[in-house]
């Protein structure tokens, strides 16, 4: 039994009923697994990943539209995390964000602490949990999140295809609202310490290095 699982952000209005589909999925995604397992870098023990992500006031940047969609700028934003996950979507804001990366910092970019850790992605959730907890649950969601990444151009688009689990990034950009077509609204947290539904961070991304 898990100690404790937290589900960390989505947004209510990309929600469907996947229910109908679920044991068919969870077939087939056995197949996939067995067949293609997922690519991974294994690191030492050891934080990777030390500085606290860097959040200033968005100054001199203005509303633009990018893919159809208008994009606010709430902040100013660069990181350097691990990537304790990573999951492609297929819904209806995947034209503008393809891929949601779980990331940590701190005590949640070393290997020894995420090996007793069980993390997972879904319906643009970050989920993780516990039989032992290696540090406490306030420094795994205060030190982690679930990001919406919205690649700014081609090269960022191609770099993020180079992503796996256990990657280092680093990431420069902006956290953004972004309203579109039929309502579509989607807001950025602008919180490290929030969880649930909202807490993720919608991030613009400018560029983007894959470092190990």
């Amino acid at each position: 039994m898990y100690v404790r699982t937290v589900e960390i952000c989505s947004n209510g209005s990309m929600k469907r009923n996947i229910l109908p589909w679920v044991f068919a999925a969870a077939a087939l995604a056995c197949v996939v697994i067995i067949a293609w397992p997922e690519p991974a870098v294994r690191h030492e023990a050891g934080i990777l990943c030390p500085a606290e992500p860097v959040q200033e006031p968005p100054t001199g940047r203005r509303p633009f539209v990018h893919d159809g969609y208008r994009i606010t700028p709430l902040a100013s934003y660069r990181l350097q995390a691990l990537v304790l996950a990573r999951k492609e979507y297929g819904d209806e804001a995947s034209e503008l964000s393809p891929m949601d990366l779980a990331l940590g910092w701190g005590a949640m970019s070393n290997q020894a602490v995420i090996d007793l850790l069980d993390i997972r992605q879904s319906n643009r959730f970050y989920m993780w949990g516990a039989r032992r907890l290696p540090i406490s649950a306030l420094e795994i969601s205060s030190h982690s999140a679930n990001v919406h990444i919205i690649p700014a151009n081609d090269r960022v688009r191609d770099e993020l295809g180079r992503v796996v689990r256990g990657s280092v990034v680093a990431m420069n950009g902006c956290l953004v609202e972004v309203t579109g077509p039929r309502g579509f609204r989607w807001r950025s947290s602008l919180r490290r310490d929030d969880t649930g539904n909202g807490s993720c961070e919608l991030f613009f991304v400018e560029s983007l290095r894959v470092t190990d």
